[in-house]
């Protein structure tokens, strides 16, 4: 990302490893909120990429769009989490 935003620092960095693609951060609501509130929530960011007003509204075009998921969308993550402890005991020994 850093590239992305400054490619004149290419010269400077060394990409020596990269995890990815990797799911995006997820928004996430108390679960202690009502369930009313967490169905209005996700109803309105589902709904942003559909009008004008809600794309203004998205993150500087790095958000294009909200998308519904499950638990298991976040499985890469924890592959990924795995791969790092893993490397992490081997350092240790």
């Amino acid at each position: 990302m850093e590239l992305r935003d400054h490619p004149e620092l290419a010269p400077q960095l060394k990409v020596i490893d990269a995890l990815g693609p990797a799911s995006i951060q997820p928004v996430v609501i108390a679960s202690s909120a009502p369930a009313g509130l967490k169905h209005d929530v996700q109803t309105a960011l589902l709904a942003m990429a559909g009008d004008e007003e809600g794309r203004r509204g998205l993150t500087h075009g790095f958000v294009k769009r909200f998308v519904a998921v499950t638990d298991a969308d976040y499985d890469d993550i924890r592959s990924m989490l795995k791969a790092a402890e893993a490397a992490h005991s081997m350092v240790l020994r």
